[in-house]
């Protein structure tokens, strides 16, 4: 909580051997710029959406307005990756849902990111304890409290 990024953290986990990447690990780069390569990609508009994939980690996005008094957990949709490199949690707008099942790219996501009211993304274990309202995920909640 007292770190420089406010707590707020992205990075890569690799479950085969459970480590976590701040930065991206040289055997993914490798496969990123590779793909790059195969279908000539090329500098792209930072608003043109290179990809979006599926969230099959169970990650949520902590929304508060008020300081964490209240909060609303919701679970990531997908990950979208824009041309400058920016990736967005995307979220579902249950009013605008039109067709189900919601898929990558409807018109009802939006980005967590960009939502006035995001704080911080939760792996799903983490979002779980706090739906069970575990005590010791509470206290931790309880620090997060702006005053």
């Amino acid at each position: 909580i007292q770190d420089p990024l406010n707590g707020h953290f992205e990075g890569y986990y690799d479950a085969g051997i459970e480590d976590v990447f701040d930065t991206p690990p040289a055997h993914k780069r490798a496969e990123l710029e590779a793909a790059a390569a195969y279908y000539h990609m090329e500098d792209s508009d930072a608003d043109t959406i290179l990809q979006e994939l599926p969230d099959d980690h169970g990650t949520h996005a902590v929304l508060t307005g008020d300081g964490f008094r209240s909060l609303t957990l919701s679970e990531v949709h997908s990950w979208r990756l824009y041309g400058d490199g920016r990736i967005h949690g995307m979220l579902v707008d249950d009013e605008r849902v039109s067709e189900t099942p919601v898929l990558p790219g409807d018109d009802c996501l939006y980005a967590a990111e960009e939502h006035a009211e995001f704080r911080y993304f939760f792996q799903h274990r983490i979002a779980n304890k706090i739906k069970e309202e575990d005590p010791d995920a509470l206290a931790a909640l309880a620090l997060l409290r702006e005053t």
